[in-house]
């Protein structure tokens, strides 16, 4: 796949990123979603408009099942721990590598912080409060200061979830709001305004929900089920590196936490997507998947009471530069991972 530059979007928060030759240590446009990744309900990373999600329930005969469980289902069912503070600690970074005039070159841009949850029971469901504190962001190991940081860091999420798991809806719209004209005052630029409404935050925090859970919960499982998602990160330079990721069930293990579900991560090229069963993942267009794209992860998924462990994920990638451009090489590391409940 030809490295494609994608155009600037009006719910892009900042000006244009940097390019890699400059010096100024602020976030643009593929830094932002890093700081989003902070304050959504998720922790499998920075969504682009390239989001799509689908699950698969890949049907193959008994005898194929994986050894893990000895054939047996797994039932994940979403009773999540009540009133407990959920503490994890976070760090997203993206590093590329490149030659200039024969000289190497490399870029780190990192996010890191503590986000805090809390479930509490309510009429028909549960409410999920969310927070990030202790938010760092930083350019070549620089400190970059903005008042995304200080906007992310206000706002309580507040997420209504329904008994058996499903997203319901963003309970607090108006808190929202309030902060966003806290952060940036009543004349805020008309992007941030756009990104951070209501509207926009319940939709992003409804995909990030979906993609980690929807069709995981409180029904048999096995190791033959998968789940695919379409997604992409971008490169300073405003490129869309895509991908298609596969969750696989891999069966179960021990953790300080109790017994928890472990899922297994990939990337697949059109081809193994062909193979596995996934071309009928919403949008999937090959045009859009980096062929030289490699990555490898794992998830943790606590089955009593329901919280998520631990998710990593490493992806790396070579794209064929055109027009005399540099080669690069950009990898893409998260991690989440639960530090304490109590």
């Amino acid at each position: 796949m030809r490295l494609k530059t994608r155009p600037p979007e009006k719910s892009d928060i900042l000006e244009p990123a940097p390019r890699r030759d400059q010096a100024a240590h602020r976030i643009g446009t593929t830094g932002c979603p890093l700081l989003f990744f902070l304050c959504l309900a998720v922790h499998t990373g920075c969504k682009s408009p390239l989001e799509r999600l689908a699950q698969e329930r890949e049907q193959r005969a008994a005898s194929n099942q994986g050894a893990t469980d000895g054939g047996v289902s797994i039932l994940l069912v979403f009773r999540p721990p009540s009133n407990r503070m959920l503490t994890e600690h976070s760090l997203t970074r993206r590093t590329e590598h490149w030659q200039s005039g024969g000289v190497a070159q490399s870029l780190v841009e990192a996010v890191e912080g503590t986000m805090l949850s809390r479930f509490e029971p309510t009429d028909g469901g549960w409410v999920l409060s969310q927070q990030t504190k202790d938010l760092k962001v930083t350019h070549n190991g620089k400190p970059v200061e903005s008042k995304l940081i200080s906007l992310v860091q206000s706002l309580l999420l507040k997420v209504r979830v329904s008994n058996d798991g499903a997203f319901v809806r963003l309970d607090n719209p108006d808190q929202t709001q309030r902060a966003v004209e806290q952060a940036f005052g009543s004349r805020n630029p008309e992007s941030v305004s756009q990104f951070f409404s209501p509207v926009q935050i319940e939709e992003r925090a409804r995909k990030e929900w979906d993609s980690k859970y929807r069709g995981l919960l409180n029904h048999p499982l096995s190791t033959v089920d998968a789940f695919y998602l379409m997604d992409s990160f971008g490169t300073a330079d405003g490129a869309q590196i895509g991908y298609l990721l596969e969750r696989r069930i891999a069966g179960t293990t021990k953790t300080a936490y109790g017994e928890a579900v472990v899922l297994s991560l990939r990337c697949l090229t059109p081809a193994q997507a062909a193979d596995a069963g996934a071309t009928s993942v919403a949008d999937l267009d090959p045009e859009v998947l980096e062929a030289s794209v490699e990555c490898t992860g794992q998830e943790l998924l606590a089955r009593e009471p329901f919280f998520p462990i631990r998710s990593m994920v490493s992806i790396s990638a070579s794209p064929t530069v055109t027009d005399g451009g540099n080669a690069l090489k950009v990898t893409f590391e998260k991690q989440v991972e639960a530090v304490k409940l109590e």
